[in-house]
């Protein structure tokens, strides 16, 4: 894999990093890879697959990768964050990221897991304005307290063409 990410690839637009290890994706989108370079500069097309053993336990390390992509795209249309495999499903929680302050904003399309309802309203803030294709599994609908980032400043959901939401059993 690191040789595939030393090399300049001018003409890539859709990239598919797929059974990657939560901690080494993080890594390489940390680091001075190419990475750091294709994501905010050339790629419109992402499918992102991370490996998840313990499928019951929530891991902070999706969340911040999917924050850290949507802050370094800049051409991002269509994100696939890890619903690739029914049978493996990694879950996020984006209501412990409230620094997430720069989103793609051409983002059209997205597929994503979240842990909880709020995670997905939070995806509603406004930020993500261009979307017209949202499919969202929801891991939980309970809830214990209401988070203070819900102030009403969603989006227009009218915009949104295609919506999905379904609850994990």
């Amino acid at each position: 894999m690191e040789r595939i990410l030393t090399v300049s690839y001018r003409q890539l637009y859709s990239l598919s990093l797929v059974n990657f290890e939560e901690k080494l994706l993080f890594q390489y989108l940390t680091d001075h890879s190419i990475l750091r370079d294709l994501l905010p500069n050339q790629i419109t097309h992402l499918n992102i697959d991370i490996q998840n053993e313990t499928i019951s336990q929530l891991s902070e390390i999706p969340s911040n990768i999917f924050a850290l992509i949507l802050s370094l795209t800049k051409r991002l249309i269509h994100l696939n964050f890890c619903q690739l495999f029914s049978h493996r499903r990694t879950w996020i929680s984006i209501y412990y990221l409230l620094e997430i302050s720069s989103m793609s904003s051409n983002l059209t399309e997205l597929k994503i897991n979240v842990e909880t309802f709020f995670d997905w309203l939070y995806l509603l803030d406004g930020r993500l304005d261009s979307l017209s294709k949202l499919i969202i599994n929801v891991r939980k609908f309970l809830y214990k307290h209401n988070p203070s980032y819900i102030n009403g400043g969603w989006i227009n959901i009218i915009s949104i063409i295609m919506f999905s939401i379904k609850r994990h059993s």
